[in-house]
């Protein structure tokens, strides 16, 4: 019955369809389908948006794959916690998944990646995880469509259904990745980046027809339709598109040409394409900087800007990824002892300057041993003497500062 209704409704909508372009052709009315929002969502500014249409959007493919892509390219690794410390859980089976291959078809930054940018695009992410038939145990971990999936409630139970193989699935066969309430960042602002999308047709257009606006031929006269297409056709291929521009129009028997819409200076049209950018840039949480928007950016603060970015936009979706993995891929009797973590300290760390103050410090307060800094800055360890603590000799205990004192003393006693 549903599958019917649908049908009847896209034969209802090019039946509509067709009318309307009977009727443009007739006389360039613009009708627009009420039907338009079945298959995809209309905004007030005329122009359709959907996920997949929105990276076409230049500022939201820069801003997705900017986020998505700088997540994937840092190590995720799993550690187990050891008395001495932590370290890294190699031989355990969910390690190979998650830092170097999910399936036989894609690495680990592909898999991130795409489980990001979904999230960032649908709202939510989903990746169904196979497991051993001899065991419980994940052995593959394989992205699905997102638009595929449908979250419904079944029994008091929430369920998860694929709308085009029918396959019903529970959260623990699943890896889900959610936006904020797991709704769409682009349904939720498709107004906003309906202007975008218009404000880019409207300057395609404009060039597209060789910088010339639309406008009226007007006459006292009664046309009759013979005429008027003619006169329509004649003046279209003429007039209009890039190879045509700049020519010059002939106009006979009293015809008037009058401006309709306005020019792209007086419409704002440069101003309204960079406040959309920084309308991107604020729904993805992401510095304009990073989406190479303008702005009052300096070179002295460049690096603040990229640790903010960090802290603020890459650090909560890593915290979501790593918890759902540790919640869906470590068993409940291992959790506490293995966890997921991806490895910040490439974005978090300053420039070399502010690296080799902080590593004085370090090593002069003894907080950090030689082969440790060496690791912070990968390289190689210098043996086990490198793993020695120091300390600088004239910090000592306060309670020893007097036996100390008078140390020196008969040291400087007896040299006299």
């Amino acid at each position: 019955m549903r599958f019917s209704l649908e049908l009847d409704f896209l034969r209802f909508f090019r039946r509509n369809q067709k009318t309307t372009d009977i009727s443009q052709e007739e006389r360039s009315v613009n009708i627009t389908s009420p039907f338009l929002g079945l298959f995809g969502r209309n905004t007030k500014s005329g122009v359709q948006v959907t996920e997949e249409g929105a990276l076409s959007l230049s500022a939201v493919y820069a801003a997705v794959n900017k986020i998505s892509s700088t997540l994937a390219s840092l190590p995720l690794n799993l550690y187990e916690e050891t008395v001495d410390g932590k370290r890294l859980a190699k031989e355990h089976p969910a390690f190979v998944l998650i830092n170097s291959e999910p399936n036989d078809e894609d690495n680990s930054f592909n898999f991130i990646e795409t489980m990001l940018s979904d999230a960032l695009l649908y709202g939510c992410a989903y990746a169904l995880i196979e497991r051993g038939q001899l065991t419980s145990r994940p052995s593959a971990l394989h992205p699905l469509d997102p638009s595929t999936i449908k979250a419904e409630t079944y029994e008091g139970q929430k369920i998860y259904r694929n709308t085009e193989s029918g396959a019903t699935y529970y959260s623990d066969d699943l890896i889900i990745l959610e936006a904020f309430r797991g709704k769409s960042p682009i349904t939720l602002h498709m107004e906003n980046l309906g202007i975008s999308s218009a404000a880019m047709e409207y300057g395609a257009r404009f060039f597209g027809t060789g910088g010339n606006t639309g406008g009226f031929l007007m006459t006292d006269k009664s046309l009759t339709d013979e005429q008027y297409h003619r006169l329509k056709g004649t003046w279209s291929n003429q007039h209009q598109g890039i190879n045509n521009a700049h020519e010059t129009a002939i106009l006979e028997h009293g015809l008037k040409y009058e401006r309709s819409t306005i020019p792209p200076d007086q419409a704002q049209f440069i101003l309204t394409r960079k406040f959309q950018v920084e309308e991107v840039a604020r729904i993805f949480n992401i510095p304009p900087l990073l989406i190479q928007a303008e702005s009052t950016t300096t070179y002295n603060n460049v690096e603040q800007i990229l640790i903010a970015f960090a802290q603020q936009t890459l650090i909560p979706w890593a915290r979501k990824f790593e918890m759902e993995l540790d919640r869906k891929l470590i068993p409940e009797r291992e959790r506490g002892q293995y966890h997921s973590k991806f490895d910040m300290r490439s974005l978090l760390r300053g420039d070399l300057a502010s690296r080799r103050d902080f590593y004085a410090t370090a090593l002069q307060h003894g907080f950090m041993s030689v082969n440790e800094v060496r690791r912070m800055e990968d390289l190689n360890g210098i043996g086990p003497s490198g793993d020695v603590h120091l300390v600088q000799v004239n910090q000592i205990p306060l309670d020893s500062a007097e036996a100390y004192g008078e140390k020196l003393t008969k040291t400087e006693e007896s040299k006299t």
